[in-house]
């Protein structure tokens, strides 16, 4: 699906605020996600480390 047409189609239906709210929502899931994954690649780093040293 095309967010962008999604986004445009909203904003000339006069729903600014709903397209904002989603794409502000698509940023916050955008930067969870990111900071899971480098959580997991923090972790899995350390737990190398951790088992390199035993």
């Amino acid at each position: 699906m095309d967010w962008t047409a999604v986004e445009l189609n909203s904003k000339a239906g006069s729903t600014f605020w709903f397209s904002g709210t989603w794409s502000r929502l698509f940023v916050l899931l955008r930067l969870l996600a990111g900071s899971v994954l480098f959580g997991i690649a923090v972790w899995y780093f350390f737990f190398i480390a951790a088992v390199a040293r035993t």
